[in-house]
């Protein structure tokens, strides 16, 4: 399938010799790859083996302990996050949470309605986010992932509490993204039905 450039063709996320730590230990090593446009990054491993904290470092939210990363765009708005904790207001409904977000990349083209209609959320948008399923609220950070069209999403556990028909409803978005240019790199303990490019086992790299 051709991708429908939307993305800079320069576009990629890079890692070099990138260690981790956590609370001052060590806990990966030596971990080097490069992703470029339309390209999908899948890190995998048990809990604690350093997933989320890689993650952190490659959005540019924490530092690395040694190495480095290079992005392309480099600007912090041309990176959107997802983490395990859902970035949302429990006393705010979902559409004052996604609105919330908007301002913050400051956004103005995308409308509440564009950017929750592909994962489902038009019925809840009024809802209290607090009243909602995990599952829920999972959906309505992942469409905050969209806002903009950042070129850079880095997901983690992106599929925790979908059931199966969400998970290709995410799978579906992720691939529009990826056939536009767009660059993912995301952990999970699922099999996933996207092409991947690149595969990271933490067990090879943990001390």
């Amino acid at each position: 399938q051709l991708m429908s450039k939307e993305f800079a063709s320069e576009s990629h996320l890079k890692a070099y010799n990138l260690s981790g730590s956590r609370s001052g230990q060590i806990i990966f090593n030596n971990i080097s790859f490069t992703i470029t446009e339309g390209q999908c990054l899948k890190i995998t491993g048990p809990n604690g083996s350093g997933k989320s904290t890689l993650l952190s470092i490659l959005a540019g939210l924490i530092r690395p302990h040694s190495g480095s990363v290079s992005r392309s765009p480099f600007e912090t708005q041309a990176i959107r996050y997802s983490g395990h904790k859902s970035g949302l207001k429990n006393a705010l409904t979902i559409k004052e949470n996604i609105n919330f977000w908007r301002k913050i990349y400051g956004c103005n083209s995308d409308s509440v309605e564009e950017v929750t209609k592909n994962l489902s959320l038009q019925n809840v948008l009024n809802t209290y986010t607090g009243l909602l399923s995990e599952g829920v609220k999972k959906r309505a950070s992942l469409a905050i992932v969209t806002i903009g069209h950042a070129p850079i999403w880095i997901l983690d556990e992106p599929y925790a509490s979908l059931d199966k028909e969400n998970i290709n409803l995410l799978d579906g978005l992720i691939n529009i993204h990826l056939n536009k240019g767009g660059i993912v790199a995301f952990s999970s303990h699922q099999e996933s039905q996207l092409p991947i490019t690149t595969s990271i086992d933490m067990n090879l790299f943990t001390t």
